[in-house]
């Protein structure tokens, strides 16, 4: 058989989560929830086959959904890249990097006015 449940899920899981707690979710789901239980060799063929082609296409659905994140997140890491300036030595500087630094110059520069 099988268990579907969020809980179950990475969104869903949560480290606090002990093996107690999970079985009284189950059984929650189970008692007072509409979940069912259902042993695969008491399913009709169609149904089977059925369930099986949803399983999987819901797995590959999460896995294409995992993949576009990554890439999304390596388009995010070159415009970063894409971003960096040259200092005056010619090494790249990251755009944040070079605000801290403009903001370390003005400060020393209101610090020389003041001690004038």
């Amino acid at each position: 058989g099988a268990i579907c449940m969020e809980l179950l899920t990475k969104e869903g899981w949560n480290p606090v989560n002990d093996i107690e707690s999970v079985i009284v979710s189950v059984r929650s789901l189970l008692v007072v929830g509409e979940g069912r239980l259902e042993a695969a060799f008491n399913l009709p063929e169609t149904k089977y086959k059925s369930l099986l082609e949803t399983a999987q296409a819901v797995k590959a659905a999460a896995e294409e959904n995992e993949a576009a994140a990554a890439e999304e997140e390596e388009d995010e890491d070159d415009q970063d890249r894409k971003r960096q300036r040259k200092n005056s030595a010619g090494d790249a500087v990251s755009m944040q990097r070079q605000r801290d630094e403009l903001s370390e110059q003005q400060r020393r520069l209101l610090r020389s006015e003041k001690s004038s």
